[in-house]
């Protein structure tokens, strides 16, 4: 179990470092420019090339939830108990400030960086939305839009998730 919750923790503060390092360099410190389709690319790639390479780092150890709503995913369809869940949590929360305090230590060496005006890489609602949706638009797309995501990685993992390979025993009979 110590390795499970140990990856956990390296693979979410991993996460958080990079890509919302990317999302950071793109919107806070505006990298990318007048382009905000630009920045979306490149904050989106970032995440999902980081979760492409912690999948084949360390999801062979704990399945690579690296998100507390992967996990409540996991334990409502019965693949981990709540003692589980509850170390992969608490391990995902630790990772996920680590890798925060890291990002902060590493922009906040720049005389660019300000807390307040750059920020972490947060979303945001009303003023601090590009398009100033509200609170409860904003918590309608986060709620949609995650189950989404815990969806299509509770599919892809699942028993039956690639019938090809099981295409050579179906061959043979």
């Amino acid at each position: 179990m110590i390795r499970k919750f140990a990856a956990e923790f390296l693979g979410t503060a991993i996460l958080v470092f990079f890509a919302v390092g990317v999302a950071t360099l793109m919107f806070g410190f505006k990298f990318a420019g007048a382009s905000v389709a630009a920045g979306v690319v490149a904050t989106a790639l970032a995440f999902g090339l980081t979760l492409l390479s912690l999948v084949y780092l360390i999801g062979p150890v704990s399945g690579c939830h690296v998100n507390p709503a992967v996990t409540i995913g996991a334990l409502l369809a019965g693949r981990i108990p709540l003692v589980e869940a509850a170390g992969y949590w608490i391990a995902q929360f630790a990772g996920g400030i680590v890798g925060a305090l890291a990002l902060w230590g590493t922009f906040s060496t720049s005389p660019l960086y300000s807390r307040t005006t750059t920020g972490l890489g947060t979303d945001g609602w009303g003023s601090k939305s590009l398009i100033h949706i509200g609170v409860g638009g904003a918590l309608i797309f986060e709620i949609v839009l995650t189950a989404i995501f815990v969806f299509v990685v509770l599919r892809v993992t699942s028993a039956t998730a690639n019938a090809a390979s099981d295409l050579p025993r179906r061959m043979r009979s």
